[in-house]
């Protein structure tokens, strides 16, 4: 059962610009790329059965406010798109040492599409709070990263 990620074309111009300099204010933590690849080589290799590898909060985007007065809609565009997020620790984990790995939280989350066991689609980064879903055009696009085989990095599949 080989994993695949794909990731749309806005997604694509996120990765393609992230910073390969770890943070400033936070010196020691990973680069936002070196934070992508890991989730990307994570998942291709064990899915998002152990959770060691993933620390932070990783969830259905259906689990929207029930008080929202957009519930209906918002559960609706989540479920039709198959949205989850990670907190992926841009550009840190706060509160880590107050709640388990595996429910981390930060400032940034990735934005995906789960679209079956074995595929998920990148699509949007975006800060938090609050949450926003991603727009139905960064949807649009379905390029293939893998593993180079010469450095740790990720690279496009044509």
């Amino acid at each position: 059962m080989e994993r695949q990620i794909t990731v749309s074309y806005h997604f694509l111009k996120i990765y393609m610009n992230a910073s390969e300099q770890p943070p400033h204010c936070y010196p020691s933590e990973l680069s936002d790329k070196q934070k992508f690849n890991h989730f990307i080589s994570a998942y291709l290799t064990h899915g998002f059965g152990d959770p060691d590898l993933f620390p932070g909060r990783l969830k259905e985007s259906t689990d929207v406010d029930k008080d929202d007065p957009k519930f209906i809609t918002k559960v609706n565009y989540a479920r039709k798109h198959q949205l989850w997020h990670y907190h992926i620790g841009i550009p840190c984990y706060d509160d880590s040492e107050k709640r388990p790995r595996g429910d981390w939280l930060s400032a940034y989350l990735l934005n995906f599409q789960r679209l079956s066991e074995i595929k998920i689609k990148l699509v949007d980064l975006n800060s938090h709070p609050p949450f926003s879903f991603p727009a139905e055009e960064y949807l649009e696009g379905d390029e293939t990263l893998a593993r180079s085989p010469k450095k740790p990095q990720l690279r496009l599949v044509k």
